[in-house]
């Protein structure tokens, strides 16, 4: 069974910051970093997305969508660690304006609060 999410609500900042390739000569992306300020519960937090999964392992269209999305249209961020039935953590970005969902999926996640390395 999976565990609850962790969950940020009322952002007040979203932006991805570092796309870190495994190779210069490879467009696969190794490291994702998304930063993300939120009220509740209140500070700045850096996420790293260790590995993600295909559309985003490359950079495309996937990619320009997350970076060009803005504080203010999102609703709330929920990073879940995966499970022993479905291994593979990912983020879900809730947006407003459409009520749709961007999903990306990764190895593991880190910088949450309260999580430790290993997951």
């Amino acid at each position: 069974m999976e565990k609850p999410p962790y969950t940020f609500q009322d952002i007040t900042y979203f932006s991805v910051g570092d796309v870190e390739k495994k190779d210069p000569r490879i467009d696969y992306i190794s490291k994702l970093n998304l930063e993300i300020g939120s009220s509740i519960p209140h500070g700045r937090y850096s996420l790293n997305l260790i590995k993600p999964f295909p559309p985003l392992g490359r950079e495309g269209k996937n990619l320009n969508v997350l970076k060009s999305l803005r504080y203010d249209e999102i609703e709330s961020i929920s990073a879940f660690r995966g499970s022993n039935g479905e291994k593979n953590a990912r983020i879900e970005i809730h947006r407003k304006d459409s009520g749709t969902t961007i999903s990306v999926k990764c190895k593991r996640i880190e910088g949450i609060p309260g999580w430790n390395a290993k997951q």
